[in-house]
């Protein structure tokens, strides 16, 4: 009887053991995948080595609006688009799973994406204080190309040159730079479409200038530890308008003159 009632308490026991070890099995399994999950997304956010370095970033900048410019201060306020373009080949996924042809994130969003992405260390370095606005929109191609569009409205200094005075042209710049990684890790640059994108509204108007094109310079900034850091000069070029200079300032001139030769030539009358 006793051999009976032992056998049927191993008979129930059996799977209730193999079903424990099942579950086990399952937690160790599951534990496992997200971990190699976390581990992909920390590979995502270093540099993409698959294309070599430097990592080539495209960059231009599209003038939306300018609404102060004070020459004599040194600065304007303005809207601007940034648009920076890289491809990240781990990023490459199926084409039929975007009917529109790419992944978007905007906002929030966009820039919770960017937190689990390598991207580059991007900063207005002629920018002053913090901008008043900030919007992003990252979308992530099939290919692996990477397209962030930030709109910033900010105050940013210029330097201003007089030196041919009324009859100057300034430049109102956006000083782009990479911080974080160095020329031989990432590096900024500018393709035709980069320069086609690169331009200004139809609608800005500046009182006493006229509007021109925008002109890109590539310097090469010095950085922590002797490391050069890539930079683009992005400014819109205005001319000032001579004319509405020059009557204030050479009317009153040429009255005091006038007024002295007639003077000059009364006197010369009464003698």
């Amino acid at each position: 009887m006793r051999s009976i009632i032992l056998m049927a308490m191993l008979f129930v026991g059996l799977p209730m053991v193999a079903i424990a070890g099942e579950e086990q099995n399952t937690t160790v399994t599951v534990s496992t995948e997200s971990d190699n999950r976390q581990q992909q997304d920390i590979k995502l956010t270093k540099l993409p080595l698959d294309k070599g370095l430097p990592v080539v970033v495209r960059a231009g900048i599209f003038y939306q609006s300018i609404s102060t410019f004070d020459e004599n201060a040194g600065f304007f306020n303005g809207t601007i688009d940034m648009r920076l373009r890289w491809e990240d080949p781990r990023l490459r996924y199926p084409v039929e799973q975007t009917p529109r042809g790419f992944q978007e994130y905007r906002g929030t969003d966009a820039d919770d994406k960017l937190k689990t992405i390598w991207s580059p260390g991007i900063a207005f370095t002629n920018m002053i204080d913090t901008p008043s606005y900030r919007a992003t929109s990252l979308r992530i191609f099939p290919n692996g190309w990477v397209e962030v569009m930030q709109r910033t409205t900010a105050k940013f200094s210029i330097n201003m040159d007089a030196g041919s005075f009324p009859f100057d042209q300034q430049t109102l710049a956006v000083s782009v730079e990479i911080l974080r990684e160095n020329t031989n890790e990432a590096s900024l640059v500018f393709l035709q479409e980069d320069l086609d994108f690169s331009s200004a509204a139809d609608d800005i108007e500046l009182d006493g200038w006229n509007k021109g094109l925008v002109k890109i310079n590539r310097p090469v900034r010095t950085g922590w530890y002797g490391e050069f850091h890539s930079a683009l000069i992005i400014g819109l070029q205005v001319k000032r308008q001579a004319d509405k200079v020059m009557a204030p300032i050479f009317i009153p001139l040429i009255a005091s003159l006038l007024i002295q030769l007639v003077a000059l030539w009364m006197n010369s009358k009464e003698d």
